[in-house]
Order: C-alpha cells, then structure tokens, then sequence
C-alpha cells in the first residue's frame, strides 16, 4: 500500500536548522521547591498535590467546609506518610492518609465552635465554659484583655513610660523619682494617657461619663483618719481650723 509521502519539493523547503538548546533549569534556593521538586519515593509535588485534590473533592461533596485549609492538611499528611514509610506505600494509601487528615481537621473545626464533631449538636459544656453563671463571661474577658495590651501600645513612649513606673511602684512620687520629674508631671502625663486610653476603648462607641472620683478615698473623712493617722488627722485638724476662722470671721 502507497503511503502518502512528502515529494522532493516540500522536503527541499523544510526547515531543517538546529533548533536551540534548552535552558538549563535555574537551581532553587536552599529551603524552597516547586511542582517538579520530589518529595520521596519519586513523588513530586504535582503528585502528592492531585492526591490532596481528590481527597478534598471527596471532602466537599459531605459538606466539609474550609477547603484551603483542608488541602493543606492533606498535604501535610502525604508528607509525613511519606517520610514514615521504607517504601512506596501506594497511592490508596496516601489517598487514605489525606482523608483521614481532612477528617481529623473537620472534627477539630467544629469542635472548637462547641459542636459534636458528628451529631453538629452544641455541647452542652460548651456554654457553660464560655457564659458562667457569675462574673465577667471567659470570652468578654479574653478580649478585654487583649485589648488592653493592644491600647497600651497605641499610646505614646512617654505615657507608656509613665503608666508602667507608676504600675510597679503604685506612688506618684516614686514614679517621679524614678523618672526624675515632678509629681504634677506624672500626674498630667497620666491624665493625658488617661483620656487617650478611654477614647481608644471606647472607639466606635458612645461612653457613658466618668467620674474620676468614685472610689477614691477622703482625705478628709473619720475613715481615712483611722487608716492613716498622721496625714488625715492633721488634714482634719486644718479643715476644722479652716471652719473655726470662717465662723470668726462671719461674726
């Protein structure tokens, strides 16, 4: 049978000049890699990647949400089953690995939203964890403090200066010792810092006023007297004084 050959014509009008060489790979840096980088056992990246999409196709389909993450649990797991295995364990094996790490990650997602990894029904322990029945709830908490680090560092270095002194000594004067100001120097850089840290936690907000004063002791009271004999009873003294001259003077 005649086969349908190229004539002289078009051969002598073919292009036959060398083609060029290939470039030659540029080598990766240290630490990085790319789909043709094996991993073990002459799987590459490629490989074990279109391993990790099946399984989180399988994963999709019974309605396992965060796909991205679960790839890279799948990921995680065939790099490991690689490594732990002498030989090449299979590709139903890798397979089984993944979705077995897919799983034990969907189970871990729900679980740390308070659900029964199976029946998706809220554990019952789960409120009572976060919403005691008395005090401040564990999550109001944990964001509370959170942000308090986070509007203690929006502050300048000169209050935070000042509010961290004053913390550990607990004594204005101290505080200004240390920093080698005045008293009324802190006091004012802390009453700015005061304002600024109420503005900042109460960003976004309406807050209701407050008042400075309320839990603050009278210098000048029977009670702080009793607690400190020498400074309030002499305040004391000068009050009553004070209150004797203006009578006198009324009179």
């Amino acid at each position: 049978m005649r086969r349908n050959l190229p004539s002289s014509a078009q051969v002598r009008r073919w292009d036959v000049t060398a083609q060029p060489e290939p470039e030659p790979r540029t080598p990766l840096r240290q630490g990085t890699y790319d789909d043709t980088t094996e991993v073990r056992h002459g799987y590459t990246v490629a490989d074990l990647s279109r391993i990790a999409g099946i399984a989180v196709r399988a994963a999709a389909r019974r309605g396992i949400r965060d796909l991205d993450d679960k790839h890279s649990a799948a990921m995680c797991a065939l790099v490991e089953e690689l490594h732990a295995c002498a030989c090449d364990p299979g590709s139903s094996a890798l397979l089984r690995a993944a979705e077995t790490a897919i799983s034990n990650s969907s189970d871990r997602y729900w679980a740390n939203w308070g659900y029964n990894a199976t029946t998706r029904e809220l554990q019952k322990g789960f409120p009572r964890y976060w919403r005691p029945a008395s005090g401040t709830p564990l999550d109001e908490a944990v964001a509370e403090r959170v942000a308090v680090h986070q509007i203690l560092a929006a502050l300048t270095e000169r209050q935070q200066q000042v509010v961290h002194t004053l913390a550990e000594l607990g004594d204005r004067r101290a505080a200004a010792a240390v920093l080698g100001v005045d008293p009324t120097t802190v006091s004012a850089v802390l009453g700015n810092a005061r304002r600024a840290f109420m503005a900042l936690w109460h960003e976004g907000e309406t807050p209701r006023p407050v008042d400075y004063r309320a839990g603050r002791s009278n210098p000048y009271s029977e009670a702080a007297a009793a607690a400190r004999p020498e400074i309030a009873r002499r305040a004391v003294r000068i009050r009553e004084e004070r209150r004797a001259a203006a009578r006198e003077a009324a009179v």
